[in-house]
């Protein structure tokens, strides 16, 4: 699936194609969201789950690249 086709998705959608073919990377945090990266089809997409609510607040391809250099930062290969 392409980026835009994916962003076309409503948020059940992306969480339901997640669940079904995504590989989870791994979490972090902010201020007010757990934040779960997934690899899906080529992209990279977090989920944005709101802390007081433990629900999905929404779910996005992630393509700033001082984001995703957070997660390189953070690999312990050895």
């Amino acid at each position: 699936m392409k980026k835009d086709e994916f962003e076309k998705l409503s948020i059940k959608e992306r969480r339901d194609q997640l669940k079904m073919a995504g590989d989870f990377v791994g979490s972090r945090l902010t201020s007010s969201h757990r934040v779960h990266p997934f690899t899906y089809s080529g992209l990279f997409v977090e989920v944005y789950v709101y802390i007081p609510t433990d629900q999905v607040h929404w779910i996005e391809v992630q393509t700033n690249q001082s984001i995703l250099q957070e997660y390189i930062n953070d690999l312990d290969i050895f």
